[in-house]
């Protein structure tokens, strides 16, 4: 590993010097020069530093003869895909195209590839197989049409579709790399069409690499998973990926993890679920299943009632995808599930940072400082809650957010058996206007009452004669009646009743 990293970091440097215009091996001339990036460019490639491979060929280009630049261009193409950049892609294909009007079919691979990268599958697969049945295309720019045609038809998950592509892909192969790329694919479409027991007669056959049983031994896994004989699938996993590192994607043990992590949630194992998931995490060979199964890991986790590691999980995703437009909406939950786990006192933390955050919209802000409130009242935290109050107090600004922190400060107090405090609570928030007028005046009355000052709270039941609502008018006359009662006017108590 420490050979890799050192090996990486001379490419890089030598990449760097020669990006610069550093002479590196002496003037020898522009040719000189790109046959040196082209090198390097390999290397960069192999190492999987694609913007550095990139920017090499784009310098080999400059000094290269009319062969050399086709081939560099062609790779720069290449290079873009892989990184999902067909905008970069297509300025490249528009260069080539005007050096080279007559490699039109091998363009049109490039446009079907460039398609299947914008996520256009129906339009890739049109054109690549068009382009494939092209007299004028080698043998390597044809594999490379079915392939993606391939690709395209697993995407849309149009199996039958994929698994006739790969067969024509396999007999038509030029080497025995060709035909096993076919051979997996058909199996693989095999599995996952409507008749996954039948691909069993694949896996009798002999391989010719070590590679290729490696290969087959993993395909046998997704087989038994699609099948659901998860038990056998269990006793072969340990074996397969025995000395198997996650430090590198790998498309097929993601697939196999995925599928194993969503077999077990269907049945209800949930928890046993997550590991798989986890591991599917680490092969995933791009951003966006990346993206997607670190959802399905949180989805595990609550379905599992492992509350405390889903709200990680959240954490863990909004360290690597922290711009996530649902960002403030995946922390609320994360505060949620912390609570639901009977951590208050952490919940409460993540409602205490989106009260904080200049960047959340302010009625969200508002809202989950409303919620801290609520989470430590539920909690028992009375002085969290306390704490919690006084923040969302000094964060309320308008009449409505004024309201609503009084009322959340009234019921604190009521609850706390200082009545006097809560009545005044909600007195203000009744002076403050809108939808929680009546609200607040039925709790002033009924603290008044509770702290047996009569008299004040006959106009508080006064003012709710007319409220809207039934059950705040009838309040009102029953608090009325125990009032009059308790300062001496039986006559007026008698005729409230």
């Amino acid at each position: 590993m420490r050979r890799q990293s050192l090996k990486r970091h001379t490419v890089g440097v030598l990449a760097l010097l020669l990006l610069a215009g550093a002479p590196l091996f002496g003037a020898d001339g522009a040719e000189e020069t790109a046959k040196r990036c082209l090198e390097l460019s390999r290397a960069a490639e192999a190492n999987g530093d694609f913007g550095s491979a990139a920017e090499l060929l784009d310098r080999a280009r400059r000094g290269a003869s009319s062969e050399m630049w086709r081939d560099c261009t062609r790779r720069m193409m290449q290079l873009a895909l892989r990184q999902g950049n067909a905008g970069e892609a297509k300025r490249l294909l528009a260069e080539f195209q005007q050096r080279y009007p007559e490699r039109a079919a091998e363009c049109r691979v490039v446009t079907g590839r460039i398609a299947f990268a914008e996520g256009k599958y129906d339009e890739a697969v049109q054109l690549l197989t068009a382009a494939a049945a092209d007299a004028s295309l080698s043998h390597d720019e044809a594999v490379a049409a079915w392939q993606t045609v391939v690709r395209a038809q697993l995407a849309q998950h149009r199996y039958a579709a994929a698994e006739a592509s790969a067969a024509k892909l396999e007999d038509t192969a030029g080497t025995e790399e060709e035909r096993f790329w076919g051979r997996s694919r058909r199996i693989f479409a095999r599995i996952m069409g409507e008749n996954p027991a039948s691909a069993e007669a694949f896996f009798r056959e002999k391989t010719a690499t070590e590679e290729e049983k490696r290969i087959l031994d993993e395909l046998e896994l997704l087989y038994w998973l699609r099948t659901g004989d998860f038990e056998r699938f269990g006793k072969a996993y340990d074996r397969v990926t025995a000395g198997v590192s996650s430090d590198e994607p790998d498309i097929l043990l993601f697939l196999v993890n995925r599928a194993a992590g969503e077999f077990l949630q269907q049945r209800k194992q949930a928890r046993e679920g997550e590991a798989y998931f986890r591991r599917a995490i680490a092969f995933a060979p791009d951003e966006a299943l990346r993206r997607r199964t670190m959802a399905q890991l949180i989805d595990c986790c609550i379905a599992a009632e492992d509350y405390v590691v889903a709200a990680a999980a959240i954490n863990r995703y909004l360290e690597f995808y922290p711009d996530d437009p649902k960002a403030p909406e995946l922390r609320l939950n994360a505060a949620r599930l912390l609570a639901k786990a009977g951590r208050p006192g952490e919940a409460v933390t993540v409602l205490y940072n989106l009260l904080d955050d200049p960047a959340i919209a302010r009625r969200d802000r508002f809202a989950a400082g409303c919620e801290a409130v609520e989470v430590a009242a539920a909690g028992g935290e009375s002085k969290l809650e306390q704490e919690a109050l006084g923040r969302l107090e000094r964060f309320a600004r308008d009449p409505a957010e004024k309201a609503e922190s009084a009322m959340l400060y009234g019921h604190y107090e009521y609850r706390a058996g200082r009545f006097d405090a809560a009545a005044a609570r909600f007195a203000a928030a009744a002076a403050a206007g809108g939808e929680t007028e009546e609200t607040a005046r039925f709790w002033q009355l009924q603290s008044l009452v509770k702290a047996k000052r009569y008299e004040a709270a006959i106009p508080v039941a006064d003012s709710l004669r007319e409220a809207k609502s039934e059950e705040f008018r009838g309040a009102a006359a029953f608090y009325r009646a125990e009032a009059l009662e308790n300062t001496g006017d039986t006559a007026g108590a008698i005729r409230a009743y």
